[in-house]
């Protein structure tokens, strides 16, 4: 008797469809449920939530800080002084700050920034000399004599 050997059909290739579709029927391909795309735009959501908390976080000083930040300017001479912190170009709406002997003020200083406080006489309104100050960054407890003062840059209008 011989021995029959049934022949396979040969296999085709795979069909992928048009544009690489899936050779699979409609009804076998997964599907997106409502659910799923809900729960995507959450997890987006909550994703660029983080990523803003993370940034403003990180970058509230230099988005959300003030730069300013006071030092004391105290009078440690014999006589009274009169305080502005105007520039060259003061006016009489700048109000002067009167520092008797031994008296102290604080005003505001900006990091990154520089100011300039003018002392007068009282009694003559003439520029008696000046306190350049200048900051890289915020610092604590600063304290200023009104004894280092400079002789001023410039010309300062005097009141």
């Amino acid at each position: 008797m011989g021995t029959s050997k049934r022949k396979r059909p040969a296999r085709a290739a795979p069909d992928s469809g048009r544009n690489g579709d899936s050779p699979d029927p409609p009804e076998l391909r997964r599907r997106r449920t409502p659910l799923f795309n809900v729960s995507l735009v959450v997890a987006v959501a909550i994703l660029a939530f983080s990523v803003l908390f993370l940034a403003g976080y990180l970058f509230r000083n230099a988005l959300f800080s003030n730069p300013l930040f006071p030092v004391t300017l105290h009078n440690d001479g014999a006589a009274a002084v009169d305080v502005r912190g105007c520039g060259t170009n003061c006016t009489s709406a700048d109000v002067p700050y009167r520092l008797n002997p031994g008296g102290s003020v604080q005003v505001a200083a900006e990091d990154n920034g520089e100011v300039t406080f003018y002392l007068h006489d009282p009694t003559t309104g003439a520029v008696t000399g000046c306190l350049p100050l200048k900051f890289a960054r915020k610092v604590t407890g600063v304290t200023i004599q009104t004894s280092q003062a400079e002789t001023c840059p410039g010309v300062p209008l005097t009141p």
